[in-house]
């Protein structure tokens, strides 16, 4: 295995691409992939380029969070702050990947507009977070409610179709009346071209991956899950993701 980070991920990504597609190259990548491509960052295409493989495990969820001093306590009173103080609240993202999405998304359902501040990775952003230079931003639900318990940070709400069934305490933020849902996810890709029957072979090493002790305690380390696809639920799951990605890129100019 090859931690291939360079280039956002699109070195690794183009080396399997580019493979011949006999199994042995397979790239194991989150959400960033395809906004990468679909917002014109990486110049492959997922549906076209990779042959899908499996879904493996989601992201873990993320919630919007900010500093324990700050004048709002809820997702409601963040919003209605920012509209009596336009775009004076820094919302800390990395231009035109997740974090950028997950904020244009609260901007639309709520009709409020951000001053987006370019802050970097998860960790450069809770170093901006708590040195006062940005106001919110998403972080994993796991470090942020450490930030919680430090008595550094608060939450608003978990960027989630559901509360994370660890710390339940946290609501949604459609709980809070506002539509915004991303749940980023893991899969595993080969080239295109792979013969099917490979494919499908792949895929079935995977079963019973979620119920390995070890490997569900690192994965609850992280947030994160695992529930096993087949390749014909992987790909409808993968597609459906994608497309919502190229839309969601287009919609907000990404």
């Amino acid at each position: 295995m090859v931690n291939a980070s360079e280039g956002g991920g699109n070195i690794g990504s183009d080396t399997v691409r580019y493979a011949k597609p006999d199994g042995r190259t397979l790239l194991h990548f989150h959400t960033s992939f395809p906004i990468a491509a679909y917002t014109g960052v990486y110049e492959g295409d997922p549906k076209v380029d990779f042959s899908i493989v499996a879904a493996t495990q989601t992201a873990g969820y993320h919630v919007f969070a900010t500093r324990a001093d700050a004048p709002y306590d809820t997702i409601e009173e963040l919003v209605q702050y920012a509209k009596a103080n336009p775009e004076t609240v820094r919302w800390g993202a990395a231009a035109g990947v997740t974090s950028h999405f997950m904020m244009a998304l609260l901007e639309r359902e709520a009709d409020v507009k951000f001053k987006m501040l370019d802050a970097g990775n998860e960790g450069e952003r809770v170093t901006a977070m708590l040195g006062g230079f940005i106001d919110v931003s998403n972080f994993g639900i796991n470090s942020s409610h450490q930030h919680v318990q430090a008595g550094n940070m608060k939450i608003l709400g978990v960027i989630g179709a559901t509360r994370d069934k660890n710390l339940t305490q946290y609501p949604t933020i459609r709980e809070q009346g506002y539509d915004v849902v991303w749940q980023g996810a893991f899969g595993l890709y080969g080239p295109a071209g792979m013969e099917p029957e490979l494919v499908k072979m792949i895929n079935e090493s995977l079963i019973g991956f979620g119920d390995d002790e070890k490997a569900r305690e690192a994965l609850n380390k992280m947030g994160a899950d695992f529930e096993y696809m087949n390749v014909e639920e992987s790909v409808a799951y993968y597609h459906a993701q994608f497309d919502n990605i190229q839309f969601l890129a287009k919609e907000f100019g990404f």
